[in-house]
């Protein structure tokens, strides 16, 4: 029953680190999962915080995290990662106009007949 409660307290700062915390970094010529060089924090909301044990794996957590995350420093020396927000792409760009008192979305590239 306490793993249900669990579950359920999850928010999205802890479903990033269960996706991130395994991934292999490569640290002073050693290749080693990313949980054992920073310590998650536990702060409820949608960025996660990072404490990092080493001041090298700054430089290369955005390259491992990829374009999937969004990776900054704070001024007092938190590594913060978020979602990074993806815009569509021009098919799956849609049009919402109004017609006979309806509000209708359209693809784009049908609205402009391609």
């Amino acid at each position: 029953m306490t793993e249900e409660k669990n579950k359920a307290k999850k928010n999205e700062a802890d479903e990033i680190w269960d996706e991130i915390k395994n991934k292999s970094i490569d640290v002073y010529a050693m290749v080693q999962p990313l949980d054992q060089h920073v310590e998650k924090m536990t702060i409820p909301g949608n960025v996660l915080y990072l404490r990092p044990k080493s001041p090298a794996i700054i430089s290369s957590l955005g390259t491992v995290l990829g374009e999937d995350y969004v990776v900054e420093t704070s001024s007092n020396g938190y590594i913060l990662v978020s979602r990074a927000t993806k815009l569509p792409s021009p098919e799956e760009e849609f049009v919402t106009f109004q017609r006979n008192g309806k509000v209708e979305k359209l693809a784009k590239k049908k609205y402009l007949g391609k």
